[in-house]
């Protein structure tokens, strides 16, 4: 009896080698390890996402309500609707279209800094060795710090001790001399010159970069049918590096628009929000009379819904000329 158990016994035993856990099958390990790196990466993903959310999306939804109320100082509790009435207020602002025609003062700057880095970049392609030396020289002054840059040219342009005006009365003169800084048309021609001096650099590097993606057999071909230089660079150049200008135009009106640093350091920073930026405030840009009017003072009769309304309103030109940019672009632009 006892042998006939152990028998059945053995006979139901089943082997170690079945028992054993089998191995994982290489797409399931391959799955696991991929579903590992997406929530790596979505961890990773979140924390910009979470700065923007409380830093960027936040604010500006606050400040897009706001537009349509009053509140007193920054106490969202006191926030009440205000039947449009800060539309009202900034669209007969006559300060606000100042700012506003300083704004496009400084894309036309901005358009002119493009230029000199196209003319500049097409010199310096001429020249390998010496160009790469001469493209770093002129982009030191686009990552200079534009405080530290605009407090050298405002004591350089100063009246009484500026270099300027020594040069200019050394060569003409003690009548040579210009107020620059308490002059109307000086003072622009001030914020132009910064501008323009600072702001190529950029453009130049990526210039260079787009004459070394054009194909030099359509140059060859051009010269083989009599092509002068000039017309290479209207029939060849131009279009071919298109895509390059179509995103520093962009990127320039968006920076003139948003012109902070240079009029704000040269102008006035007094505590009312109507202090002036140069003569007759020639220098304020809606950048600084939105700081000026929401941030800088508080004026519980204007504060943060007239900086929200100007706010958007300025978001909203930018927002169209972009679109009409991008409208245009088939018409100019060649990414052949």
């Amino acid at each position: 009896m006892r042998e006939n158990t152990i028998a059945a016994l053995d006979e139901e035993r089943v082997p170690i080698e079945e028992t054993a856990q089998k191995p994982i099958k290489p797409e399931k390990a391959k799955k696991r390890l991929n579903q590992l790196e997406n929530i790596q990466g979505l961890c990773f993903a979140c924390i910009p996402l979470v700065g923007f959310c409380f830093f960027t999306l936040i604010p500006a939804l606050i400040a897009f309500s706001a537009q349509f109320t009053t509140m007193d100082g920054f106490d969202f509790t006191t926030m009440a609707w205000n039947n449009f009435a800060s539309f009202g207020t900034v669209l007969s602002d006559p300060l606000f279209w100042q700012s506003f025609g300083t704004d496009l003062f400084f894309v036309a700057s901005q358009f002119a800094s493009l230029v000199i880095a196209l003319i500049t970049a097409a010199i310096l392609a001429q020249l390998p060795k010496a160009g790469r030396i001469f493209t770093v020289i002129f982009f030191i002054p686009q990552i200079c710090s534009s405080v530290a840059i605009t407090l050298m040219w405002q004591n350089m342009f100063d009246y009484d001790y500026g270099i300027i005006n020594s040069i200019l009365v050394n060569l003409f003169g003690a009548d040579a001399k210009v107020n620059w800084l308490n002059d109307g048309g000086a003072y622009l021609a001030v914020m132009f010159f910064i501008t323009v001096w600072q702001g190529p650099g950029y453009g130049i590097l990526m210039y260079k970069a787009a004459f070394t993606n054009v194909n030099e057999s359509l140059y060859e071909a051009a010269r083989l049918d009599g092509a002068n230089r000039f017309q290479q660079l209207t029939h060849i150049t131009l279009p071919a590096i298109s895509p390059t200008t179509f995103f520093l135009v962009i990127s320039g009106i968006n920076a003139g628009m948003q012109s902070f640093d240079i009029p704000y350091i040269l102008g006035g920073r007094g505590e009312s929000w109507t202090s002036e930026f140069g003569p007759g405030n020639i220098g304020l840009t809606t950048s600084i009379y939105i700081y000026q009017t929401g941030i800088a003072t508080y004026d519980p009769t204007r504060g943060m819904p007239i900086a929200a309304v100007m706010s958007y309103g300025l978001f909203a030109v930018m927002l169209i000329v972009s679109i009409v940019n991008f409208k245009l672009q088939d018409k100019w632009v060649s990414y052949d």
